[in-house]
């Protein structure tokens, strides 16, 4: 038997996606199973697969990925024999305890993961069923050093701590990181401390979905502290993981995109402190889910975020702004985008005539009623770009009449919150709309379509 070194000739670059195969689509019995014939059956597959083969690659999924393995087999031959030969001499199975360290010391032993993929950047690893799959798995990724980008879509349950993540402060060639937590229980994601070793990232993601309102949560000027240290970051995005990261932006100078949430509309949380104003580069912000009211520092927060001059896109998703006054929407000149959804903004109608900077706009089942009152037909003169979708605007489409530079309409409502067939009078004179959405009869859709000439 031969094993397999980094420096073999017969071993050229596999493409990422192929570790997804070997390395985690297939349970740990079956990894047993199979590895060591698995090029044997590679090769039956070039004279007409085996049924039980068929059958393994129903159930590992992605046939185009196999056919990217045929492929390269039938090029590199050679290379097909030695791993044959490597996996080949593959262990017992060790005991349930010891599976994740004996997996992986196997494999680094015998350099099968480096020679299978040696310059191996992007992967995305999804086990999401067991969190005794995602632990196990999570070890196995040290030996990866070289990895740039990294997905990973994993289960949490009570047993998570702050050393589950530990395998990836290991990763320091990480550039973008992504990871999504499927709750299984009430356990809370925790970021292990030598994740602030990860100075190249310059993309974090980190979301929880939780399935119930967690026990406890994780000591937030902890994962502040981590997050604090990721001074290259250019965009970060924390969904249902971070209820309140004190100072954590305060050294992030580099941050151009910003989303912050809490755990849905259950619990609601906000993430976003005065330390802000530290994000000099920010261009586009997003808040999800929760009650500014709630929130402690909320204005000085949002005092410092309209003190930032590079901040051009601003979405907002389920956020409680009743509170703030038209005065402190006082954005700067470089705002010209701005999407609002599920809200109700009592003080906003006057704040928008002051925005004259935007020319991007949009609703998303919001109650925009009050506006009526107020003369907001010279304000959509600026606008280029308008989506109202489950907007309450019973009369609205007479204030369209002047928006005389709009070159993209989208309308889309369920419920008669407004009559479609009030715009015809006025759609003549958008001739230069590019898009329409209705989800009416589709006779309204038809009359809308014929003023358009579309």
């Amino acid at each position: 038997m031969h094993s397999v070194s980094k420096t073999s000739k017969h071993h050229p670059s596999l493409p990422g996606d192929i570790l997804l195969q070997v390395f985690s689509q297939l349970d740990f019995e079956t990894r047993r199973q199979v590895l060591p014939v698995v090029c044997k059956r590679w090769r039956d597959e070039l004279a007409g697969a085996s049924p039980a083969w068929q059958i393994m690659k129903f159930q590992a999924g992605k046939f185009d990925e196999y056919h990217k393995i045929i492929r390269w087999l039938k090029q590199h031959g050679d290379a097909a024999l030695e791993l044959d030969a490597a996996f080949s001499r593959y262990p017992e199975q060790p005991e349930p305890e010891v599976q994740s360290r004996s997996w992986t010391q196997y494999l680094h032993g015998a350099n099968i993961l480096p020679a299978l993929l040696p310059n191996l950047q992007h992967l995305k690893l999804s086990c999401e069923k067991s969190f005794m799959v995602a632990e196990r798995d999570l070890f196995s990724l040290q030996i990866l050093t070289g990895l740039q980008k990294l997905r990973l879509v994993i289960a949490s349950d009570a047993s998570w701590n702050v050393d589950t993540l530990s395998p990836l402060e290991h990763l320091t060639a990480l550039q973008q990181l992504y990871m999504e937590v499927k709750d299984l229980g009430s356990g809370p994601m925790f970021l292990a401390p030598g994740l602030s070793k990860l100075t190249l990232l310059t993309s974090l993601s980190l979301r929880q979905a939780l399935s119930q309102q967690p026990d406890h949560i994780y000591d937030p000027y902890h994962a502040g502290g981590v997050i604090a240290c990721l001074t290259g970051l250019q965009q970060l995005s924390l969904l249902g993981v971070i209820d309140r990261i004190p100072n954590a932006f305060s050294n992030l100078q580099h941050l151009r995109t910003l989303t912050v949430g809490g755990h849905g509309e259950e619990w609601p949380g906000f993430s976003v402190q005065p330390s802000i104003s530290s994000c000099r580069k920010l261009e586009y912000l997003e808040l999800q889910y929760f009650t500014a009211v709630a929130e402690a520092g909320w204005l000085d927060a949002w005092s410092a975020l309209s003190g930032l001059q590079s901040l051009s896109d601003i979405f907002l998703e389920s956020v409680d702004l009743d509170e703030l006054a038209s005065s402190e929407w006082a954005f700067g000149s470089s705002l010209t985008y701005l999407r609002i959804g599920s809200g109700y903004l009592e003080n906003f109608p006057e704040a928008l005539i002051s925005l004259t900077s935007i020319r991007d706009l949009g609703f998303d089942m919001t109650n925009l009623e009050n506006m009526l009152e107020l003369p907001v037909g010279p304000y959509l003169q600026h606008l280029t770009s308008l989506d109202l979708c489950d907007t309450k605007l019973a009369a609205f489409p007479e204030a369209l009449s002047q928006a005389s530079k709009l070159k993209r309409l989208c309308l889309f409502n369920d419920e008669d919150w407004f009559d479609i067939s009030r715009l015809e009078a006025i759609l003549p004179k958008l001739c230069v709309v590019d898009v329409i959405q209705v989800n009416s009869e589709p006779e309204e859709a038809a009359v809308i379509d014929s003023a358009q000439g579309i």
